[in-house]
């Protein structure tokens, strides 16, 4: 059962999108459900934290891939820890969605967006 809820779950996931504030990133998946229906899965949906952990880990790889200057934009903060915080940012924001939930996380761990030229 937990693996039908599972599929279904990705399923859903994949034919979500939603574009940043300034419609200059395309995103989808996960990264584009509202915070609401975050943290209402993760609460009621066995294992669905390791797909928003996966989404989160994906993420952190790709802006840190993506940028110059420095390796780790999430200075060695560990998976739970990114998990968390995206979860109480949700709890606390349920009509933003994940990307935007990482984007202040990213903006907490460094006071600024590391992708927005000054």
């Amino acid at each position: 059962m937990k693996k039908i809820i599972l599929l279904l779950l990705l399923i859903v996931s994949l034919n979500s999108f939603a574009y940043d504030d300034k419609s200059l990133a395309y995103s989808r998946g996960s990264g584009s459900k509202s915070c609401g229906l975050i943290t209402d899965e993760a609460k009621n949906i066995p294992n669905a934290q390791y797909i928003f952990e996966e989404y989160i880990a994906g993420f952190s790889n790709g802006v840190n891939y993506s940028l110059k200057g420095k390796a780790d934009y999430l200075n060695q903060t560990d998976l739970i820890a990114l998990y968390k915080f995206v979860i109480k940012y949700c709890e606390d924001n349920p009509t933003d969605n994940l990307n935007k939930a990482m984007s202040q996380m990213y903006l907490k761990l460094n006071g600024s967006f590391p992708w927005v030229k000054k």
